[in-house]
């Protein structure tokens, strides 16, 4: 029987023993890559999509917004002045820069050594100061804007840290190391209240330091308003103000895990994200919960160049609720170059992930515009994408950057990358063979493409046929025959669309068990 006889008999509901499917609707769920094809309802593909609510939306490639640094990003920050200017500081193995409004890269080294090239340089805002370290250097320090980094602690005691945070009115170093007591890779040591050139331990100043034992080195040090958590390589402590004599009193909340990943550890409010060796966690300041088991955390840990574990970033992009992490995994093309992100909604527990080269990704602040500058968006007001009146024109939101592989600063505002999402596998008719003769797309826009995997038994090894196009009805017509299916949906790059929700399938049984 030809596929035009299949059709026509599928749409009269004529069967001559032929049973004919509901045309089950099937959404696109959550990225699930460790559970097993069959059954499951993750998504076994979800490449090159943010998730939502109601299935995904599309990745916009990167899109340059500077000149170059001199070498590869080791660590970036995006900061406010109290003036509410904005500015992007990032950092090589031996120079700082400033990036301002104008996108202009500005070399800002002071006394600033050579980081080593497997270092993360961490950055931290205080008041109208933004600082930076690493083990190697002194710990740098400028008012925004201002032009020149250089050493900023003026006290006797100068300690340098590999991590840094802000915990209520204080700079907090973690993993640090001292003239006197040399590299101290347990010890937390805070500045002065309010000062953050002050570390020479003091009860007027409740500035001090304290070695954590039993719990390998610090990790990562997450600031807070109320209180600061400290990632340990097997625990996770929490700091709480005590006041004098005590300044801080330190809690183990959680004594089964830490991180051996510093670069993993990202705060969004009162959750923290982070990847200890079980896999991916979230901490709300008194427990930590799994959010990748069942789902991401074995394949993370398969994909993951454990080589090049410095070269882990995370960032949030609250706008669509999302925790992205990028990192080295498999098909990169550069060693050590991180080439895949993942990306997890915590409110809909939803994940997805995305094949996009970077040095780094870090949380930037989107830039306000002029009306001089409007016009290299659109030359008419009918064209803007949102009224003048707008506060999408006014800056100040968070969004998701990146440094990409020639060194330059970018936002996730390029055309739409190539998407793919795959179903999990479903029988039509259970324990019959089927044929799948039809695939309607629920993707509202873009050039669309269907394909089906099919097998006999789930011995099998499952191969995707010939992607169809989608037809004037909105169908993609195809024929693939088997007991388990699962269906291919590709979007082509560069289309505009905005939210990918399931497929609608069309299956004819045969009556063969």
């Amino acid at each position: 029987m030809s596929l035009r006889d299949r059709l026509l008999q599928f749409q009269i509901g004529v069967s001559n023993n032929i049973d004919v499917a509901p045309q089950p609707i099937i959404p696109f769920a959550t990225w699930a890559p460790d559970r097993a094809p069959f059954g499951s309802p993750g998504a076994i593909n979800a490449t090159n999509v943010i998730p939502t609510t109601d299935g995904y939306r599309p990745l916009p490639d990167l899109a340059t917004q500077s000149s170059a640094l001199s070498a590869r990003a080791q660590g970036a920050v995006a900061v406010a002045s109290t003036g509410g200017e904005i500015f992007v500081y990032a950092a090589d193995a031996t120079k700082l820069y400033e990036i301002d409004v104008s996108e202009t890269v500005r070399v800002v080294t002071g006394d600033y050594d050579e980081a080593s090239s497997d270092a993360q340089v961490e950055w931290a805002q205080f008041g109208n100061t933004v600082l930076a370290t690493h083990y190697d250097t002194p710990l740098q320090g400028m008012t925004i804007g201002s032009g020149t980094f250089s050493d900023h602690i003026t006290s006797s005691d100068k300690p340098q840290g590999r991590h840094i945070g802000i915990v209520r009115d204080q700079v907090v170093l973690g993993d640090t190391t001292d003239t006197t007591d040399g590299r101290q890779p347990t010890r937390i040591w805070w500045s002065g209240l309010n000062d953050s050139t002050d570390f020479t331990p003091s009860a007027s100043t409740l500035c001090d330091f304290q070695n954590i034992p039993d719990a390998g080195k610090v990790m990562k040090v997450v600031g807070g308003a109320e209180y600061g958590l400290v990632f340990m390589e097997r625990q996770i402590i929490r700091m709480s103000f005590a006041g004098a004599p005590l300044a801080y009193q330190l809690d183990t909340i959680d004594r089964r895990r830490g991180t051996p990943l510093s670069g993993s550890v990202i705060g969004h409010g009162r959750l923290v994200f982070y990847i200890s060796e079980e896999g991916f966690f979230v901490c709300d300041g008194t427990a930590s919960t799994p959010i990748g088991h069942g789902m991401v955390d074995r394949f993370f840990w398969e994909t993951f160049d454990l080589s090049n574990q410095s070269r882990l970033f995370s960032a949030i992009d609250p706008l669509n609720k999302v925790v992205a992490w990028s990192f080295p995994g498999e098909g990169t093309t550069t060693a050590g170059e991180p080439n895949r992100i993942f990306f997890y909604n915590w409110q809909e527990n939803k994940w997805s992930e995305g094949e996009v080269a970077t040095q780094l990704i870090f949380p930037a602040i989107q830039s306000g515009y002029t009306l001089s500058e409007l016009d290299s968006v659109s030359s008419t007001i009918s064209g803007l994408p949102f009224p003048l009146g707008s506060r999408a024109w006014q800056g100040g939101d968070r969004i998701l950057a990146a440094f990409n592989g020639s060194n330059r600063y970018c936002h996730f505002t390029g055309s739409n990358l190539a998407a793919t999402i795959d179903t999990g596998e479903f029988q039509p008719f259970r324990g019959q063979r089927s044929e799948v003769i039809g695939i309607r797309p629920f993707i509202d826009g873009g050039t669309i493409t269907a394909s089906v995997a099919s097998r006999i038994k789930v011995q099998d090894t499952a191969s995707f046929g010939s992607a169809a196009s989608i037809n004037t009805s909105g169908l993609c017509t195809l024929l693939s025959e088997g007991r388990h299916h699962r269906v291919r949906c590709s979007v082509a790059a560069g289309g505009t669309w905005t939210h990918a929700q399931g497929v609608e399938i069309s299956a004819i049984g045969t009556g063969v068990t």
